[in-house]
């Protein structure tokens, strides 16, 4: 496993399950392989490279409560 994943470094953790079943006929949960590969010290190229996600700020949503004052 360790040869493959350096020579594929941008392999997915999903395409290295693939390989791993095709190959050897190992079926491993994705959250196991993730585990395997950080005990390994083996990298993800799609895991921790790029920078997380920025949930942008959102306006108030204008609610109307239903209620209407009366004037007077």
């Amino acid at each position: 496993m360790r040869r493959h994943v350096l020579e594929a470094s941008d392999s997915t953790l999903e395409e290295i399950r693939t390989w791993l079943f095709c190959q050897h006929g190992v079926k491993v949960s994705v959250g196991c392989l993730w585990n395997a590969l950080r005990r390994l010290k083996l990298p993800l190229k799609k895991s921790h490279n790029t920078l997380p996600n920025r949930i942008a700020k959102m306006s108030r949503a204008r609610v109307n409560s239903g209620v209407r004052l009366k004037a007077g």
